[in-house]
């Protein structure tokens, strides 16, 4: 488990709770977005843990937190036509403390839709999503961002199924498929440390950086 200090993050609406995994020379910055808080979702979330545990592994400073209007953040829940500056306001946060260092983006479920979202207008290195529900996204949108994107889904996933994630993509996208997850990847968390871990290396490598 990542050791993390506490974050209060300005926006439009006041400050935004979270909560900081540094690390003292970071490889890469991450903000990582939690699913939809109209059906629970929040920063604690045992996807968005495990994402923040494998991004820490591989010497990232990550930044996890709540949206508008949930836990200790001000504001109120927009159903996501206005967190996008959320997530803006957590990139711009931790780049503040991390100038220089690369920025990923990253999400689960519509918290994967949003950060999608942040980076059409926010340039970053690379976005890891997970499951990022079809349904919600625009027709091309997936493949419109600049940044390398790679996907991370399960093969049960009833609101991410692998077939309208390939017709979203074109299967153009590098996708991590974990056999047997739903959307909920209960009991999966070791698989989404890992590809969060995998994605970072990989990252590396191609900065020339690698081994």
């Amino acid at each position: 488990m990542a050791d993390e200090l506490r974050a209060s993050i300005p926006f439009a609406a006041g400050s935004l709770s979270g909560r900081l995994a540094a690390a003292a020379v970071p490889d890469l910055a991450v903000v990582v977005c939690h699913p939809h808080p109209g059906y629970g979702g929040h920063m604690y979330n045992n996807v968005v843990v495990a994402l923040r545990d494998g991004f820490a592994a591989a010497n990232a400073a990550v930044l996890r937190f709540d949206f508008r209007g949930v836990g200790s953040s001000d504001g109120e829940s927009a159903g996501g036509s206005e967190e996008v500056g959320d997530v803006l306001a957590a990139a711009a946060w931790i780049e503040e403390r991390h100038p220089g260092v690369p920025l990923v983006l990253s999400g689960y479920s519509f918290g994967a839709v949003m950060a999608l979202r942040a980076a059409a207008s926010h340039p970053c290195r690379a976005l890891l999503l997970v499951a990022p529900p079809p349904a919600m996204l625009a027709p091309g949108e997936l493949l419109a961002s600049a940044a390398p994107t790679t996907i991370v889904s399960g093969d049960r996933d009833a609101f991410c199924p692998l077939a309208d994630l390939h017709q979203a993509t074109g299967g153009t996208l590098p996708t991590t498929v974990i056999a047997g997850a739903d959307h909920f990847f209960s009991g999966f968390e070791d698989e989404i440390r890992a590809a969060a871990t995998a994605f970072c290396r990989l990252l590396a490598t191609s900065d020339g950086k690698g081994d």
